[in-house]
């Protein structure tokens, strides 16, 4: 069963082995901030066939927003049971912090399943 938890100053480390393998400047990809808004935004994190995925919620929604699945994993499968398990919560699947990268590449392992738009609030400010 998926299960998605709070992430703990202990999981640093093999957080960290993710992070690190990417080359992703969001804010959403480093561990600090990772951890440090957890309470905040209701941050809980997983690995789902290898790929490591956070999600979070605004203080009053029951929705988990992922971040896109970042790892050496099968991603196809990833995202998979993330549309399963968001189904069973009677929930939509929405991810934040897509490249224009990551919508070629759920574009070609799940052509014309999602649809994409710019959230200009959730920009980074780089």
């Amino acid at each position: 069963m998926l299960e998605f938890v709070k992430p703990k100053l202990t999981d640093k480390q093999w957080i960290n082995k993710y992070l690190y393998g990417t080359k992703r400047f969001g804010c959403e990809y480093t561990f600090g901030n990772i951890y440090m808004w957890s309470a905040v935004y209701k941050t809980r994190i997983a690995v789902i066939s290898d790929m490591f995925i956070s999600c979070t919620s605004d203080e009053d929604a029951d929705v988990c927003r992922f971040c896109f699945p970042i790892g050496d994993g099968d991603l196809k499968n990833a995202v998979l049971e993330l549309i399963s398990k968001t189904k069973e919560q009677q929930h939509s699947l929405e991810f934040f912090g897509l490249t224009a990268g990551d919508v070629i590449k759920m574009e070609k392992i799940l052509p014309n399943t999602f649809s994409y738009e710019p959230y200009r609030d959730g920009f980074d400010y780089i």
